[in-house]
């Protein structure tokens, strides 16, 4: 499977994270996705679906939307989907664009969805 067709979600059964193809919802309840692991279809949590960039971190971890990245100036910043122009985008506290991939040193420092308390002293 290509990395840009990877996805990644919370299972809604035990909250921990599984990658692989995202499905359609399914006849489950509201806000649920199925993620196909390769081997069986899992139920995840909607809210907690992020696509991967197909790009990595200078530690080789694959970036996903709603990660939370450093880059080289030790500026934090969210990675996000970029509806408008179709690509992935860093957003900063101040909603400045940081170009994903174009910067070799960007270090995943944890998500939106676990680690929340990043963000808040980012001002």
């Amino acid at each position: 499977m290509q990395d840009s067709y990877l996805f990644r979600g919370k299972r809604v059964d035990n909250g921990k994270w599984v990658q692989g193809g995202l499905w359609p919802p399914c006849y489950y309840n509201a806000g649920e996705y199925t993620i196909h692991d390769g081997t069986c279809g899992i139920r995840v949590n909607s809210a907690t679906v992020g696509q991967c960039t197909g790009l990595r971190d200078k530690s080789g971890k694959l970036i996903f939307q709603g990660d939370i990245c450093t880059d080289h100036m030790r500026s934090l910043f969210v990675v996000e989907w970029d509806k408008e122009n179709a690509r992935f985008l860093g957003l900063d506290n101040k909603r400045r664009f940081i170009y994903v991939g174009r910067e070799p040193a960007v270090k995943i420092i944890g998500n939106t969805h676990d680690n929340p308390e990043l963000l808040e002293g980012s001002e």
